[in-house]
């Protein structure tokens, strides 16, 4: 417009005034909408953002793109023991010794080194003095990379979860496990070997009877403290892996049966069209609840059931396929699964036992007599399995457990 009225330029006579009104209103447009030129009320978003992050009771410190710290809301400068303006622009490493990998220095790049997996976040734990009188504290560092709209670093957030209860809780119980596994596994290994001694060179019947129970609960007091290692590594973290189904099963049959070759284990596998039983699970879970399953049909039985003709241990294990496999990389509905069905005639599970273990705890008057079915529970939980307990007509127990595909 200016041009053109000054008759300025090689040709004074264009009017390009509505040829740039269509842009303009366009470029306008977008400041409006897309970059935000004018908020509707900035004074009350930045007032909220403040609030939002000083409420919160989680430590959070915002550093610059060189790590420098920007901001500390109220719980960081408790923590930290120093107020937001003078740590400004100081490295966050004068106030926090962060572990290797999740803040570094100021030279490195996480996304350059892999230390910040996940979209820009990695996460470890820092122990920290508390400057407010609360003793060493443990907490979970979680760092995030800040972007802006257009995909921009701009800085970090690190976040600080206190877990010390957490922590000290995990250490107590490895602790207190690996104690009574080492005393189980040896006085058992003490008692069980004078139970038979004395049942071998004793002549009384009924005192034969009672070294021999004496041997037989000193072996049972050992398994005890094997599944307290089996619950140990349940309650850790490990990466699920390609599983063929039918072969862990197989095996887990095969150990049952030369552990307690008086028993009759029984073993039936559907034929599948495309003979592929794999699912992507953890190995470890999945064994702990086939295992336990098949020992816990085992040694419960009373020597009372209708199958055999000396009423002795017996169990059947089946395997099938419910649903239709989906393709790769996905996961079938809930009827796409692996069903193992495990049968004894034996006594059966007491009710109290199975409530226990459904309710997902043990008080004075519902006490399992051990830890099987508690692994069974925690392992299919590690997996995502569904497990049923029902009674089996005339005797006996029917436990089957619903294995998800994963591919």
């Amino acid at each position: 417009m200016v041009a053109w009225t000054l008759e300025l330029g090689p040709v004074p006579q264009l009017q390009l005034a509505p040829v740039m009104f269509v842009p303009h209103v366009l470029l306008d447009a977008y400041a409006f909408d897309r970059a935000e030129m004018f908020d509707r009320n900035p004074t009350t978003s930045r007032a909220a953002e403040r609030t939002a992050i000083d409420d919160l009771t989680d430590p959070i410190v915002a550093l610059g793109p060189d790590r420098r710290v920007v901001r500390l809301n109220p719980a960081a400068e408790a923590v930290l023991g120093v107020d937001a303006e003078t740590a400004r622009d100081r490295p966050l490493a004068e106030f926090l010794d962060l572990p290797v990998g999740v803040e570094g220095d100021s030279e490195s790049d996480p996304e350059a080194d892999g230390t910040e997996p996940d979209g820009g976040r990695s996460r470890e734990t820092v122990e920290v003095d508390s400057a407010v009188g609360a003793g060493r504290r443990t907490y979970a560092v979680s760092t995030s990379r800040l972007t802006d709209p257009n995909g921009t670093r701009v800085g970090y957030t690190v976040v600080l979860s206190d877990v010390t209860e957490r922590e000290r809780r995990r250490q107590q119980l490895e602790v207190l496990n690996r104690i009574l596994r080492h005393n189980l596994r040896n006085d058992a290994g003490v008692v069980r070997g004078y139970g038979e001694i004395l049942r071998d060179r004793l002549e009384d019947p009924e005192l034969v009877r009672m070294a021999d129970a004496v041997e037989r609960r000193a072996g049972a007091l050992a398994a005890l403290g094997e599944k307290a290692g089996t619950v140990e590594r349940l309650v850790s973290d490990k990466e699920a892996s390609p599983v063929a189904v039918d072969e862990l099963v197989a095996s887990a049959v095969d150990d049952a049966r030369e552990r307690d070759p008086d028993a009759t284990v029984e073993s039936v596998a559907e034929e599948l069209a495309d003979g592929d039983w794999t699912t992507r699970v953890r190995e470890d879970a999945l064994r702990a609840v086939v295992e336990n399953t098949v020992e816990n049909a085992l040694d419960h039985h009373d020597g009372e059931g209708t199958e055999r003709d000396d009423g002795g241990a017996w169990v059947r294990v089946s395997l099938r396929r419910e649903g239709e496999r989906v393709g790769d990389g996905g996961r079938g509905d809930d009827d796409d699964r692996f069903v193992l069905v495990v049968e004894d005639d034996g006594p059966g599970v007491p009710d109290h036992e199975v409530e226990a273990v459904e309710s997902g705890r043990e008080t004075a008057l519902e006490h399992g007599s051990g830890l099987g079915l508690w692994v069974v529970e925690w392992g299919a939980a590690a997996i995502g399995a569904e497990v049923d307990y029902a009674d089996r007509d005339p005797r006996g127990t029917r436990v089957t457990v619903s294995i998800p595909v994963v591919n």
